[in-house]
């Protein structure tokens, strides 16, 4: 189940994901250059002092601003001039404008709407919840893989394409699933499924003079550094107030007396609105942000891996063709997660043909009721993870619930014993062909981290209850690594594939001979 979510999520929205990783990647710099263009803002400092500093500079001044990239802004005019200007939080100089640079406004617009307005908004939320589904997938699959939980720490199992894309997942997992589960609250937020909470009221002040900044004693206990915004009255309006908005609510002031004539607590939902930005986009926490960089960017290298990897399990989907005049003696059912146990199915099935046999070599997931004509089956197949069933094996148990028949069998199972579960899916199938009433030709065959001894042994073992002599002879090919501590109890899973697991679509008519 896992899998198929995992694959089939990948595939449909992978470009999507990709475009969104990259652009996440690139907007996770700006926490740390806001990090080094803004002054950090002192203890000490409130923003009545910063207020009175500003005040002194400007005609007209509407809005302070803590930002939550840090830097702290001032919305002023200046006669028929206005606009929004950086200042230092210690002295109130001025730092120049304040303006998003067109770059990053292009790069923002397509990481929350592929820029495509509204409708893009949407297509980012389900972009938003595939990540999701990949990463819980994604998760699973690598315990799994790993042979458990415990596990999860220990050098990746696999080769080449496998190995990467389990590498580079185990590393960005924890990332993705931040990203993801605040990429599906804030989406869930725009499509407006998460409840509002209620806004403060608006109040009226006494409507007398405005008295001094530095007399109104909420502005002078509250530090500039709990500060979000503070809105000044207008001075068209003497009844208007102050509205200081901090971490801990909203506050509405008389500009006259400093009274507080109003305060709303911030709730539950704002408190978990701030956490989630926070943690999706890493502002005001930079070193967040360069860890949801790196795992965002991990994306792209996990979309063309694991499609590496899907195409390969499909190459290796063998169904061969069959001869038009006779029926197949021996059937080769092949379980198979990353295709090594396929080149032991064909060595083996080369054996056979050369023996005087026809021969069908398929997945497992294929076995059909004219694959029970045959004079045998023969079932190769490895274990995934604690006990499961191989990809190319993930239906067969419920396929042969669908066939009738009792035709001889015999099943070579692969694995590693220092896992519980070595040979554990054989051993399952094993069970259920017996109890089914099939015959047995040979006891359940094991073969440890894909010896070639146990496999020619169990070679000579088939060769005997047949009346041949088989001489099987197939090593794969090891991976070029540091010897681990841990594999997979699939050894599909722990090596690389073999050379010979190809497609054999074309030359299995060779093999319909004697």
């Amino acid at each position: 189940m896992f899998r198929r979510w995992h694959s089939l999520t990948g595939l449909i929205l992978g470009l999507l994901l990709i475009v969104t990783s990259i652009s996440g990647a690139i907007l996770a710099i700006e926490p740390t250059l806001d990090r080094i263009e803004n002054p950090s803002i002192p203890q000490g400092v409130s923003v009545a002092a910063l207020a009175e500093k500003v005040v002194a500079r400007h005609e007209s001044v509407s809005r302070i601003a803590v930002r939550p990239n840090g830097a702290v802004t001032v919305s002023y005019a200046d006669g028929e001039q206005s606009g929004v200007e950086r200042v230092d939080p210690s002295t109130g100089a001025g730092l120049g404008p304040y303006q998003n640079s067109e770059a990053s406004l292009f790069v923002t617009n397509l990481h929350r709407a592929f820029l495509a307005g509204d409708v893009g908004r949407d297509i980012a939320a389900a972009s938003a919840a595939g990540i999701l589904v990949l990463s819980i997938s994604g998760l699973f699959l690598l315990a799994r893989r790993q042979g458990g939980w415990s596990q999860l720490l220990r050098p990746a199992i696999g080769e080449g394409a496998q190995r990467l894309h389990a590498e580079v997942a185990r590393i960005a997992i924890a990332g993705l699933l931040v990203l993801s589960l605040s990429g599906v609250w804030m989406s869930a937020d725009w499509l407006g499924l998460v409840p509002q909470p209620p806004r403060a009221d608006l109040t009226t002040g006494s409507g007398r003079p405005a008295a001094p900044l530095g007399a109104l004693q909420t502005l002078r206990n509250t530090e500039l550094a709990s500060l979000k915004e503070l809105n000044f009255p207008s001075p068209m309006d003497p009844e208007d107030v102050f509205t200081l908005k901090t971490g801990e609510g909203e506050t509405q002031i008389d500009p006259a007396n400093g009274d507080v004539l109003a305060f709303t607590p911030v709730t539950a939902i704002d408190r978990v609105q701030d956490f989630v930005r926070m943690m999706h986009t890493g502002r005001g926490v930079w070193a967040l942000g360069l860890v949801l960089g790196l795992s965002s960017a991990a994306v792209p290298v996990l979309a063309v891996s694991g499609t590496l990897i899907w195409l390969r399990r499909r190459r290796v989907a063998v169904v061969a063709s069959r001869d038009a005049s006779r029926k197949p003696s021996t059937v080769i059912l092949v379980g198979s997660e990353g295709n090594v146990t396929w080149g032991f199915a064909h060595a083996l099935s080369s054996a056979l043909a050369a023996e005087g046999c026809a021969i069908r070599i398929a997945a497992m997931n294929d076995v059909s009721q004219d694959d029970l004509e045959a004079q045998r089956v023969l079932i190769l197949t490895s274990t995934y993870g604690q006990g499961d069933a191989p990809a190319s094996a993930s239906d067969f148990l419920a396929r042969l619930k669908t066939i009738d028949g009792e035709t001889p069998f015999a099943v070579l199972g692969f694995g590693d014993r220092r896992f519980k579960q070595f040979c554990g899916f054989a051993e399952q199938v094993s069970h259920e062909l017996t109890a089914r009433g099939w015959q047995a030709i040979l006891p359940l065959g094991r073969v440890d981290r894909q010896s070639a001894e146990a496999f020619a042994q169990w070679g000579d073992d088939l060769g005997r209850a047949m009346g041949v002599v088989l001489k099987l002879e197939h090593t794969p090919e090891r991976p070029r690594r540091n010897r681990v501590r841990n594999v997979a109890a699939s050894s599909d899973v722990q090596l690389a594939p073999a050379p010979a697991a190809v497609p054999v679509r074309a030359r299995e008519g060779a093999r319909r001979v004697g």
